[in-house]
């Protein structure tokens, strides 16, 4: 995994989460009097499931990232140069929301809130990623259309 989107550490966290989640559940929930291979096996096949497309998923996003901070194509120099400049708070907003979809320790109680830095979902967030996303696709649209008129 690449370091471009900086989620080692927390792929880590939640991979703790979901390891001290299904072992206190063997351990005190299912009432299995001697845990054998057997179950601790069994115990680690579910972790695979459960953990494989979110890790999978933070790979390719970092893949993605290192890919695109070569700007090895006038595609992506185009995009980091005059597009991300003006949507970076949708980049922002993307990325946390993802991470708030993270692995708890379920056997924890669950915060009554969250902490100061997540983003409220709200009408006027909403609002502000839609027209940052209609401006992200008329923009390209719009010159590629002033060129196509301008070439005799």
């Amino acid at each position: 995994m690449t370091p471009n989107i900086g989620q080692g550490a927390n792929t880590a966290i939640e991979d703790a989460a979901v390891l001290s989640s299904l072992i206190h559940r063997l351990v005190h929930v299912d009432g299995i009097p001697s845990i054998s291979e057997f179950h601790i096996a069994s115990m680690l096949r579910e972790y695979q499931s459960l953990r494989y497309d979110r890790a999978k998923s933070t790979y390719e996003r970092s893949r993605f990232g290192a890919r695109f901070h070569t700007r090895d194509n006038w595609a992506k120099a185009f995009a980091g140069r005059y597009i991300f400049p003006f949507i970076s708070g949708l980049v922002e907003r993307g990325t946390a929301k993802v991470l708030s979809r993270g692995e708890i320790v379920d056997f924890l109680p669950f915060p009554e809130r969250s902490g100061p830095g997540w983003i409220q979902k709200s009408s006027k967030g909403q609002r502000a990623a839609q027209l940052q996303w209609r401006l992200l696709w008329i923009f390209p649209l719009t010159l590629c259309w002033a060129l196509l008129w301008i070439r005799p």
